[in-house]
């Protein structure tokens, strides 16, 4: 029979720590940043998760590319 608990000492898993300020970034400021120094991995992979993470937060995102460097704005 199926027992019924007051509590029970579940344990919590957190997430990975996130790598960005992305919170900061989406704000709705136009914000750069520089290949190299604000993110590590290649400018296309950066553009895609910036796309997804706007969309997590009901978002929209617009952006351009100067050099390797990244200019955008959540909106």
């Amino acid at each position: 029979m199926a027992e019924f608990l007051n509590e029970f000492p579940f344990i919590v898993r957190r997430g990975r720590a996130e790598s960005y300020p992305f919170d900061e970034w989406l704000d709705g400021r136009i914000v750069k940043v520089i290949a190299g120094v604000d993110f590590r991995c290649k400018p296309r992979s950066f553009k895609t998760h910036l796309y997804y993470r706007a969309k997590k937060c009901g978002k929209k995102v617009r952006m351009a590319m100067v050099g390797n460097d990244i200019v955008f704005q959540a909106y």
